[in-house]
Order: C-alpha cells, then sequence, then structure tokens
C-alpha cells in the first residue's frame, strides 16, 4: 500500500469503526475465554522462517523466537477492529466460527532474566500485511527490562497475506473474518497466561499480561476496552495503547495512552483517573526513523529488497510529496515509551499509577509552538528542553502524513544557543535529571542521552 493509500485508509478509519456487541450475548454473566489448542513451534516452508521475524540487532543475543499456531471457536463481534482490512461483507456472521492463525513469542533464553510479564500485541495491518509497530518502539526496553513478548496475528488480511507469502508454511491457517479478531486474540493471551501441553513460553511462569497495540491496532485495543472487556472474565491486566487517542470508558484494569503530537489535535480531553493515564509526547511523530530503521530490515528481508528500499511506514528519508527533502521525525519518542511500560509494570502488579504529565498545548486543532518551532507544554524529553533541532509530529507538507519532520538548527543558531559544549552538555544533565525525577525517562536511558550531548560537537 502505498503511503497516499495508508492516508486514506487512516482517515476513513474512524468512520467505519462502530459499537460493538456480541453477536447473540445473553445475559451479563461475564464470558470465560477458552484455552485454544496450542500447535507447534512451527518450522519450514517455502521461506524458512516467520513473517515478521525479528531482526538480530546488538544486545538481542540473549533472546530467542518461535512460532506457534492457537485453533479454536471464536465468538463473532457486530463489527470489524478494522473494516478496511476485512474482505467479508454484511451480513453479520454467526455467532461462532471455527479460526487458526498463529502467534510469534520472543522470550529470554535464560528463565532468570524473565521479569514475569508478557507483553502481547496485536499486529498492525494498515500496510496489508502484519507490522510489529509496537515492538519496533519499545524493543529496547523489553529485552533490557526482560519481559516477554508475543505477536498475535488477530486480523483476516494478516493471515491472508501470510498465506500468499508463504503458502506451505502458513496454508492450514483460517480467518472467519475480524468480527472474529477480539476472541482470537483473547483465545492467543489465554493460550499464553494458562498453556497446556504445548507451552508457547516454554519453562516461564506468566505473572502479568500487558496488552498493547501501535496505531490501527491500537484503535482495535481501544474497542476492546469498551466493549470486550466488560463481557469476559479478564485475561488481561492492562492496556498500553500507542498512537490511538479514542476515548475509553468503564475502565476494569489500568488503561494508559501513548499519544503524539499527529494525534493530539483530535484527541478528546479525557480526564487522568486511578485507572487512566494519557501521554502526549512533546515533539514525536506517529512514526519515526527509530521504528522504521527496524521495520526496513525485517521487512526488506522478508520481501526480498536491497537494503536500500524503503517500505511505506518504514522509509529512511525520503522526498516529500512537493519535491521537497523530508528529514523525517528524529525525536525519540521511544524513550519516554520505554518509562511507560515501566510504569504500566508496576501499575499491574498494584503500584500506583504513572505519573500525570502535561497536554500538549493545542489550538484550533493544530499544535502551537514556541519560537524554535516546538510543540509548547506536553510531556518533555531533553530533546526537546534543550534542543538542537525543530520537530514536527503532525503533518507536514515535505514529509508523509505519518512521519512528522525534524529541522535541525543551523550552525550559526547553535552555536548562538550553545556557546559552549560544556554549557550545553551540563544544559542536557539536568534535563535528563529532570525528566527522570517526573517518571518520563529511565535512568539508563538518560545515561545514553548524556553521552550522546557529550560525544557531540554542540558548542565546540
Amino acid at each position: 500500500m502505498s503511503i497516499r493509500g495508508v492516508l486514506a485508509a487512516v482517515a476513513l478509519l474512524g468512520g467505519l469503526l462502530s459499537p460493538l456487541a456480541p453477536v447473540g450475548a445473553a445475559g451479563p454473566a461475564p464470558r470465560t475465554i477458552p484455552r485454544p489448542a496450542v500447535i507447534g513451534p512451527i518450522k519450514g516452508g517455502v521461506q524458512g522462517h516467520p513473517f515478521a521475524g525479528m531482526a538480530r540487532e546488538p544486545g538481542m543475543g540473549g533472546y530467542v523466537e518461535s512460532e506457534y499456531f492457537t485453533k479454536g471457536n471464536a465468538v463473532a463481534y457486530d463489527a470489524s477492529p478494522d473494516d478496511l482490512a476485512s474482505t467479508h461483507p454484511a451480513p453479520p456472521p454467526p455467532g461462532q466460527a471455527p479460526y487458526e492463525t498463529r502467534i510469534l513469542v520472543r522470550r529470554p533464553a535464560d528463565p532468570a532474566r524473565f521479569n514475569g510479564t508478557v507483553i502481547v500485541e496485536w499486529l498492525n495491518v494498515t500496510s496489508g500485511y502484519d507490522v510489529d509497530a509496537a515492538w519496533a518502539d519499545m524493543r529496547a526496553e523489553i529485552v533490557r527490562g526482560g519481559f516477554a513478548y508475543v505477536a498475535v496475528s488477530a486480523q483476516l488480511v494478516g493471515v491472508d497475506a501470510l498465506k500468499a507469502w508463504d503458502p506451505t508454511r502458513y496454508d492450514r491457517l483460517v480467518h472467519p473474518g475480524d468480527p472474529y479478531s477480539y476472541d482470537i486474540y483473547s483465545q492467543a493471551v489465554q493460550a499464553v497466561r494458562h498453556p497446556g501441553t504445548v507451552r508457547p513460553l516454554g519453562p516461564l511462569r506468566v505473572h502479568h499480561v500487558i496488552a498493547t497495540g501501535d496505531s490501527q491496532s491500537g484503535t482495535a485495543l481501544n474497542h476492546y476496552v469498551n466493549n470486550v472487556q466488560p463481557r469476559i472474565r479478564s485475561v488481561v491486566d492492562g492496556f498500553l495503547v500507542i498512537t490511538s487517542a479514542d476515548v475509553v470508558h468503564g475502565q476494569r484494569v489500568p488503561v494508559m495512552q501513548i499519544l503524539t503530537e499527529e494525534e493530539v489535535d483530535r484527541a478528546a480531553r479525557q480526564k487522568n483517573t486511578p485507572l487512566f493515564r494519557q501521554w502526549q509526547i512533546a515533539g514525536a511523530s506517529h512514526s519515526d526513523k527509530n521504528q522504521g530503521d527496524y521495520l526496513r530490515q525485517t521487512q526488506n528481508r522478508d520481501f526480498d529488497m536491497p537494503r536500500t528500499v524503503n517500505w511505506p511506514l518504514t522509509p529512511a528519508d525520503v522526498p516529500g510529496p512537493n519535491g521537497d527533502d523530508c528529514l523525517m521525525g528524529r525525536f525519540p519518542k521511544s524513550l519516554a515509551e520505554h518509562a511507560a511500560l515501566e510504569e504500566m509494570n508496576r501499575w499491574v502488579a498494584g503500584g500506583p499509577p504513572p505519573p500525570k504529565a502535561p497536554r500538549v498545548k493545542v489550538r484550533n486543532g493544530a499544535v502551537v509552538r514556541d519560537h524554535n518551532g516546538n510543540a509548547k507544554k506536553g510531556l518533555r524529553l531533553p530533546d526537546l528542553d534543550v534542543p538542537t533541532a525543530a520537530y514536527y509530529g503532525e503533518a507536514t507538507k515535505e514529509c508523509a502524513f505519518t512521519l512528522g519532520k525534524t529541522v535541525p538548527f543551523s550552525l550559526r543558531k547553535l552555536y548562538r544557543i550553545y556557546p559552549s559544549h560544556t554549557g550545553y552538555v551540563h544544559l542536557v544533565q539536568q534535563a535528563a535529571a529532570a525528566s527522570v525525577r517526573a517518571g518520563y525517562l529511565l535512568p539508563d536511558d538518560a545515561h545514553d542521552v548524556v553521552v550522546a550531548a557529550q560525544d557531540s560537537f554542540i558548542g565546540e
């Protein structure tokens, strides 16, 4: 799908989503989610490896990956989480249908490294195939923190793409349509949480499960919170929803939304509560270079493309639609997501809610900016409080809508505002310490931010 196609898809998404209700549901009793059959680990196929399998990067050597199939009967809901991805038209489907899908498991090879919490991602299918966007954002902290991670092919378009990509490996998969996606996802969680004979996480013992999804799949999880979670015996301890701003209500477990500048101008100003937090990251864009650098590795591998080729939602620096150069978003939103993940982990274990954060200042549907071009207020990291660039997280004329735009300061401006390298480093140290105290930045990441400042040329 082209960037233009993705833009059209997201523009339509809000209008296509509709309230959910279980087909044929009767009575107020919450439903117990059944445990599906688990088959695997899966090997072989034409390609010889799982689609969207983990890219091996420095620091990930202690993690192993395996793929399994989950199989059972799913309950239908009367609306798809993403009608754009559904090839099955109305009328509403029957109340139950058989399915078989896949899950990807990434876990510490050494059980002693496991912290007891599993992150379960509803894979994003905006591009027409599975994308592990939340993993791409938070992978460094998932590995560093000792989390296990499970990716679920919850939606029809993802399963269809798997079957087309490797018809030998994935031929047996069956998806009855997106109205069943919520229950397929819930059953995958149940298989991880209460395994049977086949244990997807091997020897690991699960204490908590955090559901996550990014963008389109984040929207699906918002609907899950509102319309599925109240009707079931919960299998999830908390929701970490990324770049999707739908209002959630009637929460039974902790819910945290992480928004960027691209979402805040249309985000409902939902108040924080004992079970809800919303962080709006000033300077951040919906997709960015950190995410793209990871996804480009796996997608170019899976589609057998040269390293120089970039895919929608995973570009490096690309020409804009008007021919202008686009320096895509460099703002390190992943650092705030790392902190959010650790805050969520404490929260679901019975600790206090994450700290509140100021909301980005918005006026007339646009982010209000300071004299440097950066957003006012919002959750702030050192790159914004001691800036070396203007970070535009909203859609711009130069860059595709999800990518943001970074405009580095000129050398003249840098020397004017930071005449001393030592002084610049000191300002970064102060800003990093303030972000750590506020709970928006982890100490390990703060250390890396300061080291980067020390290694820079700023003020020299």
